[in-house]
């Protein structure tokens, strides 16, 4: 079990003393899929299967199988994605990516927050927003709820807006949160951490479509010195300890810049991964927490946010213990 190794005990430790913004989450496309004995409802897809359907939606005009595309191309994924662009433009492309992610999912809220039947499919997803959150206050009729005060930042490379949607659950997102993405950005308050969406994303609600970092100009300029996905994850990896929840570690210059602060004294990185990407982690020089299966990663980041808590704080609401102050924490704002 991950309780007695070595990396859950470092970053058990690390989290425990960990002052107010010192952490940091990166969130990758695992972070939605079902984990354990959950039924889902809806589809959600990894990175390789997002492009699988990408290549379905334009197969009639592609001249090249989908598994000789990803032998020819690897992780070198805006290659295989201008393949996929071909004569299309951008918009066109983001409104089939659009098509797929939320081909299934309800999307009628009029606030734009996820669904709870999709939380209760992605244990994973929603074992995150808690572990970004807190609660604020109690009054006669429900819960109010605030950011998590060590959680300084998030990072995803996915386009969905589920992490986003899905704290809107628990009020005041606007008040907590400023979405970062490289086509808009604006100064957060000092009230505000960031959500970066290093590569855009597209809305949960109907609204409007957003730009993505899809084809290899995009690409290109946002992984440019000065480009806004280095720029971002250069001052994460160096400010915030992170903990990876989702990722694979494929994309070229992420791994390039964890190796470049390998070593380096300040920070230290944590990613909850199963054995096959134990020595990935090691490599790059952050610290693995490994689990037997993806559904035990929900474990861990309860685990760690509990261990940590003050007995004044879940006392304070009247609650037995750690664990019911974070199982009212799954429930959201409801009395």
């Amino acid at each position: 079990m991950f309780h007695d190794s070595e990396g859950f005990i470092q970053l058990q430790c690390a989290y425990k003393e960990a002052e107010r913004n010192s952490f940091g989450l990166y969130l990758g496309a695992g972070v939605n899929l079902p984990a354990g004995e959950v039924r889902p409802r809806y589809k959600t897809y990894s990175w390789i299967q997002l492009l699988e359907a990408l290549y379905l939606e334009n197969r009639k005009r592609l001249t090249i199988s989908f598994s000789a595309l990803c032998k020819k191309y690897k992780n070198d994924w805006p290659g295989m994605a201008e393949v996929l662009v071909g004569s299309l433009n951008a918009r066109k492309l983001v409104e089939q990516i659009d098509k797929i992610i939320h081909n299934d999912i309800p999307r009628g809220d009029k606030d734009g927050r996820l669904s709870k039947r999709f939380l209760e499919q992605a244990p994973t997803l929603h074992a995150v927003i808690c572990f970004s959150a807190k609660i604020r206050e109690r009054t006669q009729t429900s819960w109010a709820f605030e950011g998590n005060p060590k959680i300084g930042i998030v990072i995803t490379p996915n386009y969905d807006f589920f992490f986003g949607a899905g704290w809107t659950r628990y009020q005041g997102f606007k008040r907590q949160w400023k979405v970062q993405t490289p086509f808009s950005l604006e100064e957060p308050n000092a009230r505000q951490r960031t959500i970066n969406y290093i590569h855009g994303y597209i809305p949960y609600r109907f609204s409007k479509k957003k730009d993505l970092v899809l084809t290899q100009a995009s690409y290109d300029a946002a992984y440019a010195p000065m480009g806004f996905a280095r720029r971002t994850l250069n001052e994460a990896v160096r400010k915030y300890n992170l903990i990876f929840v989702g990722t694979s570690f494929s994309d070229p210059p992420l791994c390039e810049i964890l190796q470049q602060v390998r070593g380096q004294e300040g920070v230290r990185h944590f990613a909850i991964v199963t054995s096959a990407m134990v020595k990935t982690a090691k490599k790059l020089g952050i610290c693995p927490i490994e689990v037997n299966g993806y559904a035990q990663i929900k474990d861990v980041l309860k685990h760690i946010y509990c261990d940590a808590m003050d007995i004044r704080t879940w006392q304070r609401f009247g609650f037995e213990d750690h664990q019911t102050y974070w199982e009212r924490l799954r429930l959201g704002p409801a009395k």
